[in-house]
């Protein structure tokens, strides 16, 4: 996981400044880093939705058809890429899927009713909070504590996804990272409260996180500097790494 998450960030920083330089070094440097991070995890296959998006909202003097035709050629590497990967694994493993405690996925979500949880455990993924390791009263404060960094993100983004053109397409790319990485993991996602069990979270998290802290810090770029702004940013997030780290801690001592 590990090694997948530094390719992962590495292969993303070199795509983006391939779109912002139009250097074609740096995104076949992209496509190379996907294949190493592929190797350590097939979640990676999720990169190239995540390129196409990049190419499809850089350029603010083009047309957006101009950008979805350039984003859409693009594209082509990375599905290239995923293509060899998938018929790789086949060969190798004669099937795409794997079993989950000894089950096919669809069996899986069944024994386990993860579709009829997925309510529950998308709140633990944004909420999380290991009940059997943490008292009632220190239950509801953290709970409290993220709900209330959560509001004052979503106040802000509101305000800035309409007057802040790189926070909207902060959202649109990390929107895309969410959804591309939480749908292959659908039939197998559900989180056990009493253990928080997040194996399949972490990406969906990531993304959701990234759009809260930059909700948090951004501001437009003809506004004042604002002293208000700053502190509010740094006490937001210090509550909210604070109450992570709270739950994380106790989320260890069940393991």
């Amino acid at each position: 996981v590990l090694l997948c998450t530094t390719f992962s960030l590495m292969a993303l920083l070199a795509w983006l400044q391939g779109a912002r330089t139009g250097r074609l070094g740096w995104r076949a440097l992209g496509l190379g880093l996907t294949g190493l991070a592929l190797m350590c995890k097939e979640v990676a296959a999720t990169l190239p939705a995540v390129f196409f998006m990049i190419d499809l909202l850089e350029g603010a003097g083009s047309s957006f058809r101009s950008r979805l035709v350039s984003a859409l050629r693009r594209a082509l590497g990375g599905a290239i890429s995923v293509g060899a990967y998938t018929g790789l694994r086949l060969a190798i493993f004669g099937r795409l899927t794997i079993k989950y405690a000894g089950l096919e996925p669809m069996e899986y979500a069944r024994a386990f009713h993860v579709f009829e949880r997925l309510g529950e455990s998308l709140t633990s993924m944004f909420l999380p909070i290991n009940r059997a390791m943490m008292p009632d009263g220190l239950e509801r404060v953290v709970i409290g504590l993220m709900v209330a960094v959560y509001a004052v993100a979503l106040v802000r983004a509101a305000a800035l996804v309409f007057s802040v053109r790189a926070f909207r397409n902060l959202v649109l790319v990390q929107l895309c990272f969410l959804v591309v990485s939480f749908m292959p993991t659908l039939p197998i996602f559900w989180i056990d409260r009493n253990l928080f069990n997040a194996r399949f979270a972490y990406q969906p998290a990531v993304a959701w996180l990234t759009i809260v802290v930059a909700a948090l810090w951004m501001r437009p770029s003809d506004a004042p500097p604002s002293p208000w702004h700053t502190r509010l940013a740094i006490v937001a997030t210090g509550v909210l790494v604070s109450a992570f780290a709270a739950s994380l801690i106790l989320g260890l001592r069940a393991f």
